[in-house]
């Protein structure tokens, strides 16, 4: 399992994590920068369910943390047909 902790949670609230990765949500467009668009946790959440991971996201300590657990890829026959090892 990997754990990344992202910037400090700011204003983010335990009801906001439940909309978090979806496409294009932002706490609050007026404070965002203007370089980010909220794809990545989408994106993450697509990537994941491709490879049956799972995701799970928290504040803890003030600070926002996304966790995936990936499982072994090894046991994946997809995998093994397509020649990935």
């Amino acid at each position: 399992m990997a754990n990344f902790r992202n910037t400090p949670g700011n204003d983010l609230e335990s009801a906001d994590l439940q909309r978090i990765s979806e496409p294009f949500w932002q706490k609050d467009s007026s404070h965002t920068d203007q370089d980010n668009f909220g794809l990545g946790l989408s994106l993450v959440e697509k990537y994941a369910e491709l490879i049956e991971a799972k995701t799970a996201y928290f504040l803890k300590n003030g600070k926002f943390v996304a966790s995936l657990q990936v499982p072994d890829l090894s046991d994946m026959e997809d995998f093994e047909d397509a020649g990935v090892s």
